[in-house]
């Protein structure tokens, strides 16, 4: 209670000390409001002078302000009537023109015709208008051909071999079309002239002296004897020996013109062209042979290899899948599906592809060692430890893959 009684005596003296300031406040600001009071009466006052003083100038200089008011009167009135005059045209916004647009082109490439007729090829381009062009040399065998303000109508492929056309593509740039031609060695453009009747085209004659009649005559000619084909293929493969590349793949453009079932002369040069680089033209040649033995299982795995050095994988799995049931006992066509499952993580596809091999050859670690790792991918340890163990007991186990085994069942 003691506590409580102090608080409650000291809460007390803080109220009167409070009082006894605002009596002091109140008592010094009385002062301040009077004297504050005094000082606005003489402010009034001498506002009051001033205004007085101000009225008596004016209303003794009153005529001469009513003159001067009619003077800028009359100055006004003369400005209005000239600005009435004049005619006020409103600023117009500036509209914003749209982004132009390149017009479509008015006339269509509709077929692109080629055939060897009297030791020459023929080229024509089917318009449906006529049109203006320009040709452009790159070298003896390579030009361009653009056609101006020309569309491509569709797909238009056509077939070049027994002609004096490697290589041709075919591309839009913007409404013109860029035709990019590769000719053999010494053969030259003989004719190249826009036709109008009776269907607009633009006609090229290709010649090449150098090469017989009987080399890329379009007519059926009779099977010359084996020995020949024997012996043509024959120096192809010496020029291969030699390194002649560019040689080889000329003597076999000509040599599957004259022999086109010959399959093994045809893998050959698409075989080539892929190393060359020319993928596109490796496909063409392939595509002529698949077409008319599509069941050829080495056409089928070099197609895939096409399609995987153009990044597509999943249509090389499509190819090799399609046609699994002729590759039931190749090794190479089941080995290339199984590393392309396995690149595509799907392992469990993997692993029964290389279960697969292990049956063909049970005796090669690589499949044993694939199975493994495939099973492993998937989460089939103890199954994946049994396929390494099998890879080691068929490897040499002083060897680098007998050690990645070792690591991987002890």
């Amino acid at each position: 209670m003691s506590l409580i009684n102090n608080v409650l005596n000291e809460l007390e003296k803080n109220k009167r000390k409070a009082s006894d300031e605002q009596q002091a406040v109140l008592t010094s600001v009385i002062p301040t409001i009077k004297k504050q009071k005094g000082m606005a009466g003489w402010k009034l006052i001498y506002w009051l002078m001033i205004l007085a003083i101000a009225f008596g100038v004016t209303w003794h200089y009153r005529p001469h302000l009513a003159i001067l008011k009619e003077k800028i009167f009359v100055k006004l009135a003369h400005k209005n009537k000239t600005l009435a005059a004049i005619k006020v045209q409103p600023k117009s916004a500036t509209p914003i023109a749209p982004k132009p647009q390149p017009p479509a082109s008015a006339i269509k490439l509709q077929n692109i015709a080629l055939e060897q007729k009297d030791n020459k090829t023929i080229l024509d381009f089917i318009l449906s208008a006529p049109t203006t062009y320009y040709v452009e040399h790159s070298s003896e065998q390579q030009f361009s051909l653009t056609l101006n303000n020309t569309d491509i109508a569709g797909n238009l492929p056509i077939a070049l071999e027994n002609s004096f056309i490697i290589s041709f593509a075919t591309k839009q740039n913007n409404n013109n079309i860029v035709s990019s031609i590769t000719l053999l060695p010494n053969t030259k453009i003989e004719t190249l002239q826009l036709i109008n009747q009776p269907t607009p085209h633009l006609h090229l004659v290709f010649s090449n002296p150098q090469l017989s009649k009987s080399t890329l005559a379009k007519t059926p000619v009779p099977l010359p004897p084996e020995e020949e084909i024997i012996d043509r293929y024959q120096d192809i493969q010496q020029l291969l020996a030699q390194n002649k590349i560019s040689n080889t793949i000329q003597k076999l453009h000509l040599f599957i013109g004259d022999f086109p079932d010959h399959n093994q002369a045809r893998l050959l040069l698409a075989s080539l062209l892929i190393k060359d680089g020319r993928l596109q033209k490796a496909d063409d040649v392939l595509m002529a042979g698949l077409n008319k033995y599509g069941s050829y299982l080495p056409f089928i795995k070099l197609k895939a290899h096409i399609l995987i050095k153009q990044n597509k994988d999943q249509a090389a799995i499509d190819l090799l899948q399609k046609n699994i049931t002729m590759a039931a006992n190749d090794e190479e066509y089941l080995a290339l599906l199984a590393a392309l499952y396995q690149q595509q993580e799907s392992f469990m596809l993997a692993a029964e592809t290389y279960n697969q091999l292990t049956k063909i050859q049970p005796e090669q670690p690589s499949w044993w060692l694939g199975l493994g790792i495939a099973l492993e991918s998937a989460g089939k340890m103890n199954a994946a430890r049994e396929a390494y163990q099998r890879a080691y007991n068929s490897s040499d186990a002083s060897s680098e893959l007998g050690t990645f085994l070792y690591n991987k069942i002890k």
